[in-house]
């Protein structure tokens, strides 16, 4: 019986948008993953991180071609989250320009050229194709606020507790993530804590965040049942926070997220009440599960996500 599919390395949809491939066979899957020639010629798409768009491709070349820029060219959402990927990097930015809602930058080819954009990837802070595609038909930047308006007020009944204000949207889910483990450290370390709890497996771009964090320590626990384990580490008094996902990738495992959170209360509020003899005093807040019960410190870590995602 002829399979039903469409061609090998088609989009689905056909779409210029589309980030799905057609891999018809379990060989076309395996040379994929050999990254053999016979399936890589035909791919024009991808997942957005690990395959930049067409659209995004010749949105960076027009405006290079028009600014009189050269070198490896990364359209980015904002200056601010170009400069921070740079800078933890060690990449030299030979331009940095505005160009409609988005930031070209440029940097001379080589090692810290290829940094920047693996950290790109991981922080997710690519420009979609659909910004570049409306910025190459000459649309003026629209102004979403009411738009941002009306998402903050369908989350609104789904986050109990939470402000409208305090809903902070950003470009991708990595760009969400990167963001929220930023602030999270901003917040911790004048405290003292510099330690992260990986529990259990992450997505890739994730567990780089943290493999490649400057000045941070990365404890690992592979099994999510280990509460044990996580209580060991806590009990040091020097960790920003625990990182799960619910239900994580690829094993579709999740941790008793109650018995965390409820783990995560009661060793901070402890610590509070008797610091520890490195003279850490954690608050009672549940970071990590970017949770807060103080208002001022929601409002910091509002102020604080914004350094990775768009804000221009």
């Amino acid at each position: 019986m002829p399979i039903l599919s469409p061609a090998l390395g088609a989009t689905v949809p056909d779409s210029p948008h589309a980030t799905v491939v057609c891999l018809p066979t379990l060989a076309d899957v395996e040379s994929y993953e050999r990254k053999e020639a016979r399936v890589w010629k035909l791919l024009r798409a991808g997942y957005p991180r690990f395959v930049r768009n067409a659209l995004v491709t010749r949105a960076a070349e027009e405006a290079a071609r028009r600014l009189g820029r050269t070198g490896e060219l990364f359209p980015l959402v904002s200056e601010a989250s170009a400069r921070r990927l740079a800078e933890h990097v060690g990449a030299t930015l030979t331009s940095v320009d505005r160009v409609g809602d988005w930031c070209l930058v440029a940097t001379p080819p080589g090692e810290a050229a290829l940094r920047l954009a693996k950290m790109v990837q991981h922080t997710g802070t690519l420009i979609s194709s659909r910004q570049a595609e409306a910025w190459l038909a000459g649309h003026a930047p629209p102004d979403g606020t009411a738009a941002l308006a009306a998402i903050r007020a369908t989350l609104a009944p789904l986050l109990a507790g939470v402000a409208p204000a305090d809903t902070l949207l950003a470009t991708s889910g990595m760009n969400a993530v990167a963001a929220g483990i930023a602030a999270i450290d901003a917040l911790q370390r004048p405290r003292g804590r510099s330690a992260w709890i990986q529990l259990g497996w992450l997505y890739v771009d994730s567990a780089r965040l943290f493999e490649k964090a400057r000045a941070a320590r990365h404890h690992f626990v592979p099994d999510v049942r280990d509460l044990a384990a996580v209580e060991r580490l806590l009990a040091t008094g020097t960790v920003v926070g625990v990182f799960t996902e619910v239900p994580n990738n690829p094993q579709l495992e999740t941790a008793d997220i109650p018995a965390l959170r409820a783990l995560l209360r009661s060793a901070w509020r402890e610590a509070t009440a008797r610091p520890s003899s490195v003279g850490l005093a954690p608050s009672t807040s549940c970071l990590s599960l970017t949770s807060s019960s103080r208002v001022d410190e929601i409002r910091q870590l509002r102020r604080r996500c914004h350094g990775w995602p768009a804000r221009r």
